[in-house]
């Protein structure tokens, strides 16, 4: 027995001639089907060391395997998913990958692209969805490979252009916050503060924290100024950054200072601010 998936095959017989005796002619053909019992499956798994990695000197692969070879070329249809985007984490696949005749293994080779967006690790996912050239062979299942990112970035923190604020809160403060390469994820950065100006009376309190968007390398951290009675001088508020989230590839470190003018002098007088008379 034939240990194959090939289907239902044909046997035909021809007559040609006959022997011994002229009187005796012979003609005519016919057939009869042989119909295989073997069946075969089709799945996937990543292939040893199958994980990628950035910057695309380790690509990935998968490979399709049939429980039987078939007489036949065996084309294995599959769909592609995962978090890593085809065309930039890697080459585009195909859809589809042929197991010879006679053979049970073909490889699905992902090729790893090296982009420069903060990302993390991230997946490709094949799932197997149909077969073609012979109905006694099903495919089925879906596996996954992992894609290394080597991107990594920093974020800081600088007071923002024009930045120092001023009572009575008609020029607000102002720090940005800047990563050196986008993530694919929003990024939340943490921080503390500080400085000489107390929080809910010379500015509303700051969140903490402040979130970069995916895509982007700059958020701001807005200081509203408020107008207090109190003479005080000149006040500082001070940020710095400690952590952000969402991706270990990610660190932020690093601390600026801004500047809140207070307008009033305290001693009765009048001094001319703009058009205004400030005391």
């Amino acid at each position: 027995m034939i240990q194959s998936s090939r289907g239902t095959e044909t046997v035909s017989v021809t007559l040609t001639a006959a022997t011994s005796n002229a009187a005796i002619t012979a003609s005519g053909s016919d057939s009869l089907d042989i119909t295989d019992e073997d069946t075969a499956t089709v799945g996937v798994a990543k292939s040893s060391g199958g994980d990628g990695a950035e910057p695309g000197s380790d690509d990935g692969e998968f490979t399709v395997t049939m429980t039987k070879a078939s007489s036949t070329d065996t084309t294995v249809s599959y769909t592609v998913g995962g978090t890593a985007s085809a065309g930039s984490d890697y080459t585009a696949l195909s859809g589809s990958v042929i197991v010879l005749a006679g053979n049970t293994t073909a490889v699905i080779a992902v090729d790893v692209q090296d982009d420069p967006t903060v990302e993390g690790t991230e997946t490709v996912i094949v799932t197997l969805t149909a077969t073609t050239s012979n109905s006694s062979i099903t495919a089925s299942g879906s596996e996954s490979l992992d894609i290394t990112d080597d991107d990594t970035a920093t974020v800081g923190v600088a007071k923002s252009s024009g930045g120092d604020g001023a009572e009575p809160g008609s020029d607000d403060g102002e720090f940005t916050a800047t990563m050196t390469k986008a993530s694919s994820t929003d990024t939340t950065v943490s921080y503390t503060v500080g400085g000489t100006a107390s929080a809910g009376s010379d500015y509303t309190a700051l969140s903490g924290s402040v979130i970069v968007l995916a895509g982007n390398t700059t958020a701001l951290i807005p200081v509203d100024v408020q107008d207090d009675p109190t003479v005080e001088g000149t006040e500082t508020v001070i940020v710095t950054l400690t952590a952000t989230t969402s991706n270990s590839s990610i660190t932020a470190s690093g601390s600026d200072s801004l500047d809140i003018t207070d307008e009033r002098h305290g001693d009765g007088q009048c001094r001319q601010v703009g058009r205004r008379c400030r005391t």
